[in-house]
């Protein structure tokens, strides 16, 4: 296990390793993905590099290898760390101890006064104490950083979605408001070939008579 997890313990280090192990190991994805390609076989997950998801391959990878693997780590108090006392929990110690000497002296008066009289221990429970590691710290700051952008990333994807549902309906109504303009301009040059006729009629019919005039002459 330890083995192990040196070998994955790119998200335990601070941010700037991390992303410098991150860009190595994505290199590497992509030239097998390249290769892949080249051979004509199908593209491993993550490995292609058209289309990269990088924020989604490292929230996977500490939520489902790296984590798992230090949380059992931690269980068998291997974590490296240091003690962390918070006033509170100091006050409390700091307290129990008093409260124990004190009893320690009532029982020495007592043995000695002879009264026999068995003194009540009282017995304080002190909260556990934490141990802070460096390198789960790390994790979890790293987690939170992919955990953001891979939100990001998504919510990117939902705007693109949203307007290219909207976009060709946008479409459907400008060639509908298209057609509608057309069909006005044919009704409009209709009407205005309606109202001319009469007036050609009108120009026609005295050029008739004066003909037949003619004729009867």
């Amino acid at each position: 296990m330890c083995i192990k997890l040196a070998d994955v313990n790119g998200p335990l280090k601070c941010k700037e390793l991390h992303l410098q192990w991150t860009e190595g190991i994505v290199n590497e994805f992509y030239e097998q993905g390249d290769e892949e390609a080249s051979l004509g076989l199908p593209i491993s997950p993550f490995m292609d590099r058209s289309a990269p998801q990088l924020a989604k391959l490292q929230e996977s990878f500490i939520t489902h290898i790296v984590g798992p693997l230090c949380s059992s780590y931690d269980s068998a108090a291997l974590m490296p760390g240091c003690w962390v006392d918070s006033p509170e929990e100091e006050t409390e110690a700091k307290e129990g101890a008093d409260i124990q000497e004190g009893e320690e002296d009532m029982a020495d008066y007592g043995t000695s006064s002879g009264s026999g009289t068995c003194k009540r221990r009282e017995i304080v429970k002190l909260s556990r104490r934490k141990v802070f590691c460096q390198i789960t710290q790390h994790l979890l700051e790293n987690h939170e950083m992919w955990k953001r952008v891979l939100a990001s990333e998504v919510q990117e994807e939902e705007q693109k979605e949203e307007q290219n549902c909207i976009d060709p309906i946008t479409a459907i109504h400008e060639e509908e408001e298209e057609d509608q303009a057309s069909k006005e301009e044919d009704s409009a040059e209709g009407v205005d070939e309606g109202e001319m006729m009469p007036a050609l009629e009108a120009e026609e019919s005295p050029s008739q008579t004066d003909t037949s005039g003619e004729n009867e002459a």
